[in-house]
């Protein structure tokens, strides 16, 4: 709701530019989401160095914080694109930052977390290591050890992820992976 004294400041074409830009704005969010991608491939080509959208790297915080967006939806494209992901220095690298927050209590909320929970749950566990292997692969995965540990240690809590190897052993190829270079 606009403040009285904003629309007391506004003319009625104001107004209506504003409405026509707010409605421009949550067509486009419904039009992102539904074209947003759900495998890393098809994440990669649209948004990596090379892809036509490179430049929107905020586009996953972007629909994170639009409240027309069905956030279920975006949190499962979002840790699906990391699956048999490989970390560049692009854009590309902003994907597994924004997951991150799916998988801590502290950056979301426990529902959230469970959710991220239930999804890997219902992939293979190769697919689990090599999602892992993504959110913590970079130049410096060993900067991600603190990281690494909180997640172990707040979803061994919950009881219920059926992979929680796949956590140390994903870390554990991304830290040898970053020792080849």
């Amino acid at each position: 709701m606009l403040s009285a004294p904003f629309m007391a400041f506004c003319q009625d074409d104001d107004l209506s530019a504003i409405r026509k830009s707010i409605d421009s704005i949550i067509k486009a969010d419904s039009t992102l989401m539904a074209l947003f991608p759900s495998s890393f491939n098809e994440y990669q080509s649209l948004f990596g160095y090379d892809g036509p959208f490179c430049q929107y790297f905020s586009i996953v915080d972007h629909l994170r914080h639009s409240e027309t967006v069905n956030q279920d939806e975006l949190q499962r494209k979002v840790l699906s694109c990391c699956i048999n992901g490989v970390w560049e220095a692009d854009h590309v690298a902003y994907l597994s930052v924004n997951a991150i927050d799916y998988l801590l209590k502290e950056r979301t909320n426990k529902d959230r977390v469970q959710k991220s929970i239930i999804l890997l749950n219902s992939h293979t566990r190769s697919q689990n290591v090599s999602f892992w292997y993504f959110i913590f692969d970079g130049p410096h995965p060993e900067n991600y050890y603190e990281v690494k540990q909180k997640i172990y240690s707040e979803w061994l809590s919950y009881g219920n992820y059926k992979y929680m190897d796949s956590i140390e052993t994903g870390y554990i190829s991304a830290v040898k992976h970053s020792e080849q270079y």
